[in-house]
């Protein structure tokens, strides 16, 4: 893979498409199959709301009661948009890709599911009496301390 297309700009998808054989530098092999297809890289179908809660549910995010109210603010806060016709995809807005570009931009991970999944996982240690309250907040306060410092520092670059 050369190129990546618009996997460079769609940063939260990863190319998982068709296995190439192993290959070394130099090795021969016979070319079955020659075919010109015109046509550009097309980014992945918008997410539907049941797609999203797959994923979240895959990520560790959220409970059977909770993971709605996630999608409703981000429906609330319009970092995406729902369409009214089925299948009802969750299209990102300006707003929305404005705050994952920062994100990027600074370096940091915030709009990743796995730091929500940490989070999600240090409730269960607080719940199951593996970690303290106090713990998970002195824990979370040192990392979103670090994020606010990086923020403040780069502010100039949103």
């Amino acid at each position: 893979i050369d190129q990546r297309g618009w996997l460079d700009i769609y940063r939260w998808e990863r190319w998982s498409g068709t296995q190439l054989p192993l290959l070394q530098e130099g090795q021969l092999f016979d070319i079955t199959k020659v075919e010109l297809v015109a046509g550009k890289t097309q980014p992945p179908p918008l997410l539907t709301e049941a797609d999203l809660l797959a994923k979240m549910d895959a990520h560790g995010i959220g409970t059977d009661a909770t993971m709605a109210d996630h999608i409703k603010t981000v429906l609330t806060r319009e970092y995406a948009t729902r369409a009214n016709q089925p299948p009802h995809v969750l299209k990102p807005t300006p707003l929305g890709r404005a705050l994952v570009d920062a994100y990027d931009a600074m370096g940091e991970r915030l709009n990743r599911p796995e730091l929500r999944a940490a989070a999600e996982a240090d409730f269960t240690s607080i719940a199951n009496g593996k970690k303290t309250k106090a713990q998970v907040i002195a824990e979370t306060l040192v990392t979103m301390r670090r994020c606010f410092d990086v923020v403040q520092r780069d502010v100039a670059q949103l």
